[in-house]
């Protein structure tokens, strides 16, 4: 049955003679989704609930084996025949200090004492590490990098890693969880829970498309 009255943003009564087609047809596909998407969001604060509280209690649990009271840090906790795991991922955000700028003297000032016997490659990790990213910061994973770099019997080397290790400040620290499963090959896949992770055909098919051309 056709709507009769449609209330605007004002409060104002519109009779339906007035309201466009295209207006009716977005009405109705966010009826149809908005209350989809409430229950979506009921469920996740619900599964959210039963991590932090079911599995944060578990593994605090684990005390009596004589681990720590409160659990820091990652865990991974499957099922009896180990094909469905709980995931706990801690990931830190950080920052450096002046350190860094000790750090990035040394490590050139080596490159240049090395000279010619100075490794190609390595000085390319070098100035990776101390680019700054598009956000004016250093990037951590390059930083990180250059610090598992073999080099040996070079103290000012050593020192420089040193004044790294030195400039690393934690800003903050957020858990994330998730749910795993194993597939038919034994490979964990983790479930997707947020629009990005899940693939619909008509996607996947699109990308295919892509590809081929």
């Amino acid at each position: 049955m056709a709507r009769k009255i449609w209330i605007d943003p004002h409060g104002r009564e519109i009779p339906n003679n007035r309201v466009t087609d295209e207006e009716k047809q977005i009405e109705k596909i966010i009826n149809r989704i908005h209350p989809k998407a409430q229950k979506a969001v009921q469920a996740l604060t619900e599964l959210k609930e039963l991590f932090l509280g079911d599995f944060m209690e578990y593994l605090n649990g684990l005390s009596q084996y004589g681990l720590n009271e409160d659990w820091k840090g990652n865990a991974t906790s499957p099922n009896f025949s180990q094909t469905i795991r709980l995931v706990r991922e801690e990931k830190e955000r950080i920052t450096f200090d002046h350190n860094i700028n000790l750090c990035q003297r040394l490590v050139y000032e080596c490159l240049n004492k090395w000279g010619k016997n100075s490794n190609v490659n390595l000085k390319k990790v070098v100035d990776r590490a101390f680019k700054p990213t598009g956000s004016g910061s250093l990037s951590r994973q390059r930083l990180f990098d250059l610090r598992a770099t073999d080099v040996q019997n070079d103290p000012d080397w050593d020192q420089a890693m040193s004044y790294m290790e030195k400039a690393i400040k934690v800003v903050d620290s957020k858990a994330y969880f998730a749910i795993e499963v194993k597939d038919a090959e034994g490979n964990w896949q983790r479930m997707p829970l947020n629009f990005y992770d899940i693939k619909l055909e008509v996607e996947e098919e699109s990308e295919s498309d892509s590809k081929a051309a």
